[in-house]
């Protein structure tokens, strides 16, 4: 079963250079102090994570938003 999503991210916050390279499989769009991630993550364990790993680079959390795979507001991802 896959349970892999698709999700939009919303921070406070502008993302350091490693990080960026290293969430290279996300769309990543800084604007101002906000960056927005939108993309797959591969199940619940794995958003926590990711999640976890914004906070800990100093990120403040905004809004989670999962899309559906057909949605249209996906920040440009095919």
């Amino acid at each position: 079963m896959d349970e892999r999503g698709l999700y939009r991210i919303d921070v406070r916050g502008r993302m350091p250079s490693a990080l960026t390279a290293e969430l290279s499989r996300f769309e990543i769009v800084e604007v101002g102090d906000s960056t927005t991630l939108t993309g797959l993550v591969a199940d619940s364990a794995a958003l926590y994570g990711l999640l976890a790993r914004l906070e800990a680079v100093g990120l403040a959390l905004v809004a989670v938003q999962p899309l559906h795979a057909d949605s249209t507001d996906r920040g440009g991802m095919t």
